[in-house]
């Protein structure tokens, strides 16, 4: 479920962005929102495997916090594609 939702956002944020900018910054905004994801999920792993003490599950509160990640990756890589656009 929760690469579905991401995939899912991908292609919406891809889709929104091609519509309001270009495809170029499309790309570039998407994949910047994706390294977000990308790197909240490795922090995750971080906490789980190197440091040992700190579990953290796989459960609906943990997939609706990286969904909203998504979010505010979207909200703060916009602004900057926008403005690098203009």
């Amino acid at each position: 479920m929760l690469f579905q939702n991401v995939f899912i956002a991908i292609g919406a944020i891809i889709v929104a962005m091609q519509v309001l900018a270009s495809l170029r910054i499309a790309l570039i905004v998407s994949m910047c929102v994706f390294m977000v994801f990308f790197q909240l999920m490795g922090v995750c792993w971080m906490f789980n495997i190197v440091m040992g003490g700190y579990p953290i599950e796989m459960n609906a509160v943990l997939v609706v916090n990286l969904v909203t990640s998504i979010g505010f990756g979207v909200e703060f890589c916009n602004h900057i594609g926008m403005n690098f656009m203009r």
